[in-house]
């Protein structure tokens, strides 16, 4: 599968995720599951593939740092989830399609990954702005935790 079918295969599946999620009562949880299972296929991906355990370590390292941005999205601000959306791409590039991650993490998903990943951080962002353009130039607490 070519990098172009790939990517926009991955910015297909975002524009479903996102519809999916703005449906959504809980939209903000929608996106930080989103993001930590983004995060932990990668870890059954060195798994199945019999990755050696210290790159299994790395891959748990990753999962446990983007599902830290995930939390501090849900209970502190939106921007550490864009900010999570927006660096996973890294972890996709870096680690999975060019790196050793290559070896065992399918190349189509870590190609995929980077369009869905990169809408995703968008559309956060964006929604982010439009709800609460005061805070258009600083992270504040989620509606849901001010009394």
């Amino acid at each position: 599968m070519s990098t172009l079918t790939c990517l926009l295969l991955g910015a297909s599946g975002a524009a479903i995720f996102l519809v999916l999620a703005a449906q959504s009562p809980q939209e903000n949880r929608f996106l930080v599951f989103g993001l930590g299972m983004a995060a932990v296929l990668y870890i059954a991906f060195a798994w199945i593939g019999q990755a050696p355990a210290a790159w299994v370590a790395i891959e748990m390292g990753g999962a446990g740092g983007y599902g830290a941005l995930a939390v501090l999205g849900l209970y502190r601000s939106r921007w550490w989830l864009m900010l999570g959306w927006l660096g996973h791409p890294l972890w996709d590039v870096g680690l999975h399609w060019l790196g050793h991650g290559s070896a065992f993490a399918p190349r189509e998903y870590a190609i995929s990954c980077i369009s869905f990943d990169l809408v995703v951080a968008t559309y956060t962002l964006i929604t982010q702005i439009i709800r609460n353009p005061a805070a258009a130039g600083a992270p504040r607490p989620h509606p849901s935790l001010r009394a």
